[in-house]
């Protein structure tokens, strides 16, 4: 590695420092940037060096749930952004993005997407199966809730 990419490098992680710092504080006050993001590397396991761009995450998974809830987020503030999640609702990469945002509690994109979904061509006309999925997810969650709610009724007289 030469000196130049070596700057580069380092100007990219003091980005991520101050990007990160007042939030870093909160969590541990005192906590700096680059012992964080050492620890992330080293102790944990999460990030790996990328060489002369900084870091990536180890596992994709991670890159999935964190895009999902940057979406929700999107959705929830303009649930146009929904659409971005219908349009490649058939592309293989985005599966595991699509399942993350929509199993999100909080924000709940559901109604967002459903509606822009049903009618759109990537629906085929059917019920595809990591809709269904998701679908039967919430539905499961909704019954155990119901089920809970109902018990500490009975409970309760």
């Amino acid at each position: 590695m030469d000196v130049g990419n070596s700057s580069r490098r380092e100007r990219g992680c003091a980005g991520v420092a101050r990007a990160n710092s007042r939030t870093l504080g909160k969590i541990q006050p005192g906590l700096k940037p680059q012992d964080f993001i050492d620890n992330l590397v080293k102790r944990a396991g999460i990030l790996e060096s990328a060489g002369d761009e900084g870091y990536a995450f180890r596992h994709k998974s991670f890159r999935e749930f964190l895009a999902a809830g940057q979406l929700a987020e999107e959705v929830q503030r303009t649930p146009d952004r929904a659409q971005i999640l219908v349009n490649n609702f058939n592309e293989g990469r985005w599966h595991e993005t699509l399942l993350f945002a929509l199993g999100l509690h909080k924000p709940v994109i559901f109604t967002d997407f459903m509606s822009r979904f049903l009618p759109h061509e990537n629906n085929e006309g059917g019920f595809p199966v990591l809709l269904g999925q998701r679908v039967f997810a919430i539905r499961s969650s909704w019954t155990r809730s119901t089920f809970a709610l109902k018990a500490a009724r009975t409970n309760s007289l």
